[in-house]
């Protein structure tokens, strides 16, 4: 054999192990399994919204502005685009309807302040007086819905948060 097959040959194996040595690396990878290998996989990011602690809250005449930490844990960024809840007393009677306040954007690992405005029927005082006249404070809870803004999807999550409010507390705000 001359030096010219020789090198043809050396390039035909070259070509071939250019070719078959990524496929079978690929098959490696994947455990030999042919249909996990061209099925394309996609993990989607983690969405994880939880809220904190309740910070406080402001009286404005019929509303009240309560404020709330949330975390974002997640891996996106999510916009609180609306609140659609009712705020209701320990007995589950209603006494206010509750929105956000403004648009708040929470990036990846952000901690923000989200406001939650609860309007009355009657003044703040007026509504919440009755309540507190054997207790020291009054346990509401905020629940309904919170339409989130995630990657471009509008997602609406159910929100369930605990307030209380004490006597003390209503005094000083009024």
């Amino acid at each position: 054999m001359n030096k010219t097959g020789i090198v043809k040959i050396t390039i035909m194996l070259l070509d071939s192990l250019a070719i078959l040595l990524p496929i079978a690396l690929a098959l490696n990878q994947y455990g030999q399994n042919i249909h996990k290998l061209f099925t394309p996989s996609y993990e989607p990011p983690k969405i994880d919204i939880s809220p904190g602690r309740f910070l406080g809250f402001r009286i404005e005449d019929r509303n009240l502005y309560a404020t709330f930490e949330f975390m974002n844990r997640g891996e996106v960024k999510v916009i609180f685009e609306s609140l659609n809840a009712m705020v209701y007393t320990s007995k589950g009677t209603p006494v206010a309807s509750a929105s956000l306040s403004r648009r708040i954007s929470l990036e990846p690992g952000g901690v923000e302040n989200v406001t939650f405005k609860l309007a009355f029927n009657t003044t703040v005082w007026d509504a919440l007086t009755p309540l507190l006249l054997d207790e020291n404070s009054v346990e509401l809870k905020v629940n309904g819905t919170l339409t989130l803004g995630i990657l471009g999807s509008k997602v609406i999550i159910p929100v369930s948060l605990p307030l209380a409010i004490s006597r003390f507390e209503l005094e000083l705000a009024g």
